[in-house]
């Protein structure tokens, strides 16, 4: 804005608006602009009467409101920012102030919307009842009486504060209804066992919403292998859980770009039935329940095997009646890379895979590694109870009892049998682990099938990776697990290797892992545990001859 002394100099080049605006303004009066002394003359009659027509026409400006009491403008702020904090600090300022009352009030209201808020965003059925009883008349009692409906807990399960019984009894479900594949349950036969899984963790989070999605994500977070891939992508496709979940359970992003790619599992024809091993060599026989962890040990071993790391080579027998069994099982292994379990071998199925392993002094170890069917010993169990064997049931036990006892060969021989840790309480249509596996021994002891030609027995653990341990405390936890669960198994054992002078009568237990495995069906291979198992076949297996063209010799045909 120009000042009084430059208009003045320069009256003419203004307007009679921006005159009369400037005299309202303050600047200068009418007088003072028309005195001859200051503008020279310079403003006429006429541009006078413009100028004073102007202001008369003006309305003149409201007066300035009066100043806000300090209690007022304290109480205003509080109403427009509607935090605790503000509210707190007006009623500190203003203990007596013309608005406590309304500000005790609006306090009220502010704590009952952010504990009802906390307690509906988490679905915390304590939190809803502490509502309940903080505001008894609360902004929100009818959703809060609806809320703490639906997650009231399952009578007869227990918990602290906080603790929810819906989450554990979906755990349990999840955990028992592999033990159900076809059989009933829960009035349906579980043809599907996944399919099973993913329509039970729908009911109990999308439609009876008695599980939170933040409850199950906390239970994968415990044991990312509660559930396996396809149940895991489901949920996704389902939107029961976020793509932004998985990095938040430290998943990584190798098993996360393997979950949602191409992830075709390898494929394994039923076999030919075998009635004899015909190839000079040390037989080394797995033993084991389904879901074990047989099939992957075996292929974790095949490629330890294979890698150069502990035998110099491997040299497959193409005519031995597993060898393609043997070959795609072998090749899911690599070093430090995602791999796609094994599944299931077919029912009944028993394989033989004969190579010869290359020891660093070049000598030629012929071996014959017989993978028995899982269900053989769900088999042996139906025979002692007088149960009927169907036709593929009898067929799998002919072939076992043709082995180790009717067309029993001189080769030498070790056993596995393999256990999973901390699997003592699965069940298999029903029954422990430990059930089937004192049918074995009995089966063990009617055919006399460890009395002679038996070098060693061993109880391969797997899965270990599970205890956190290692070297001697990975020992002693080991130990005493087989101790308080398979004691009376053990034990029986050490008694057959004593009466028999097996590996001076020791039952060596033996740790095994194949890495990190996610999602059930992921793995990223350490090969540490399976290079261990080669040495032990290298030691304890005859080496026939020296040099890489030895050949396989046959004890028939």
């Amino acid at each position: 804005m120009p000042n009084k002394e430059n208009i003045f100099d320069n009256v003419t080049e203004y307007s009679s608006e921006e005159l009369a605006q400037y005299i309202m303004d303050g600047l200068f009066s009418i007088d003072e602009l028309c005195d001859y002394n200051n503008t020279g003359g310079l403003v006429t009659p006429k541009k006078r009467k413009e100028i004073k027509d102007i202001i008369d026409s003006t309305p003149a400006p409201p007066p300035p409101p009066p100043p806000l009491d300090p209690d007022d403008e304290a109480w205003a702020e509080a109403q427009r920012i509607r935090t605790l904090a503000i509210v707190e600090s007006y009623l500190y300022k203003f203990p007596m102030g013309k608005h406590r009352a309304e500000a005790v009030q609006l306090k009220n209201d502010i704590i009952d919307d952010a504990t009802w808020e906390e307690a509906k965003q988490k679905r915390s059925y304590e939190l809803v009842k502490k509502y309940l009883a903080d505001f008894p008349n609360g902004r929100h009692v009818g959703e809060a009486l609806q809320l703490k409906k639906e997650l009231r807990p399952v009578p007869g399960v227990g918990g602290g504060p906080g603790a929810r019984g819906g989450i554990r009894i979906l755990v349990n479900k999840i955990k028992e209804i592999p033990t159900f594949k076809n059989r009933e349950y829960e009035g349906q036969i579980v043809d599907d066992v996944d399919a099973k899984i993913l329509d039970v963790i729908e009911q109990f989070v999308k439609i009876r919403g008695i599980v939170t999605a933040e409850e199950l994500l906390a239970e994968l977070h415990k044991d990312i292998n509660l559930l396996d891939a396809w149940v895991i992508r489901n949920l996704y496709e389902k939107e029961i859980l976020d793509y932004d979940d998985l990095p938040r359970l430290g998943v990584d992003n190798d098993f996360i770009e393997k979950l949602f790619g191409n992830n075709a599992s390898a494929h394994f024809d039923k076999p030919d039935p075998i009635d004899m091993i015909n190839m000079e060599s040390t037989e080394v026989y797995f033993w084991g329940i389904p879901s074990s962890g047989k099939s992957c040990a075996l292929g974790a071993i095949l490629s330890a095997a294979n890698s150069g790391e502990v035998a110099k080579s491997m040299h497959p027998d193409v005519n031995c009646q597993g060898y393609g069994y043997m070959t795609r099982l072998s090749s899911l292994f690599r070093k430090n890379r995602i791999s796609v379990l094994p599944p299931g071998t077919p029912t009944c199925s028993t394989y033989e895979m004969a190579f010869s392993l290359v020891d660093e002094n070049s000598k030629v170890h012929p071996i014959t590694c017989i993978d028995l069917a899982g269900e053989l010993v769900r088999c042996m169990f139906k025979q002692n109870a007088g149960e009927t064997l169907r036709n593929d049931e009898e067929n799998a036990l002919d072939t076992i009892t043709k082995l180790l006892h009717d067309n029993r060969t001189k080769n030498r021989k070790i056993h596995f049998f393999v256990l999973e840790y901390g699997a003592e309480n699965r069940e298999y249509e029903g029954l422990p682990q430990s059930i089937y596996l004192d049918a074995a021994l009995n089966y063990i002891r009617n055919y006399n099938v460890f009395e002679t030609d038996t070098d060693a027995i061993y109880l391969l653990m797997t899965k270990v990776d599970k205890t956190g341990l290692k070297g001697e405390e990975l020992k002693r936890e080991l130990g005493r697990y087989i101790r308080e669960n398979y004691g009376g198994f053990y034990g029986a054992l050490k008694t057959i290797c004593e009466t028999n002078e097996i590996n001076n009568g020791v039952v060596d237990i033996v740790p095994f892992s194949v890495g990190t495995v996610c999602f059930q069906d992921f793995c990223k291979f350490d090969p540490v545990a399976a290079n261990n198992v080669v040495r032990k076949l290298l030691n304890r297996s005859f080496a026939t001859a020296t040099g890489f063209k030895a050949k396989f010799k046959f004890l028939k045909g």
